[in-house]
């Protein structure tokens, strides 16, 4: 992994970040995202792999540091309320450094008095050092926020990181039609089809 001055330098260079594009990777060749537990605000247990298996499609609001929070703000605001049709928004806070582990039950505690209980559900937090996240994400830097489009059985099909712009927010709608669709055909045998875009 990248040391933190190295972060900071790429940070400073481009703000703006970056998307995987229009396409979406291929479902065989596409990895899926590890299993880890983390915590909802609703206090429940929740590994994102079996949740991805829910829906036909999963977006994960994936953040390290402040930084990286506010960036995901304007994906959030831009994709709306968690439940959209036939697919999810997880928003998950990662805290590496011992003293964010030690206060993430107090930062949970405001985020739940902050959020309305419908939300709890997908908002987690991970209290864990973990370099095989990262690592899945477009580029291992902390300070972005990072968005992880995933299918029904848990593998990463698309992926951005830093704020949103309409170049991303397009890619994601294309991407998002793409991974929907192909979880439609396998209940219809047909073959994927692009007529679920549903606005985000």
């Amino acid at each position: 992994r990248t040391g933190y001055f190295d972060e900071v330098k790429e940070f400073s260079r481009n703000r703006e970040g970056a998307n995987d594009g229009d396409a979406v990777v291929a479902a065989d060749v596409a990895k899926r995202l590890h299993r880890f537990k983390t915590t909802s605000l609703s206090t429940k247990r929740v590994v994102l792999q079996d949740e991805a298996a829910k829906w036909d499609a999963t977006l994960v609001l994936v953040a390290f540091r402040e930084s990286g929070g506010v960036q995901l703000r304007s994906w959030q605001e831009a994709v709306g309320p968690a439940d959209v049709g036939s697919w999810k928004v997880y928003s998950l806070v990662v805290n590496e450094p011992w003293l964010y582990q030690a206060l993430s039950g107090w930062t949970q505690s405001n985020m739940r008095r902050s959020l309305t209980p419908d939300l709890h559900d997908f908002y987690l937090s991970y209290n864990a050092r973990d370099d095989q996240l990262a690592a899945s994400l477009l580029t291992p830097n902390r300070l972005y926020g990072h968005v992880l489009l995933l299918d029904h059985v848990g593998r990463i099909r698309w992926r951005a990181y830093g704020a949103a712009d309409d170049s991303g927010l397009s890619a994601l709608r294309t991407a998002r039609t793409s991974v929907i669709a192909e979880s439609l055909a396998r209940h219809t045998n047909q073959e994927p089809f692009a007529s679920h875009e549903q606005s985000v």
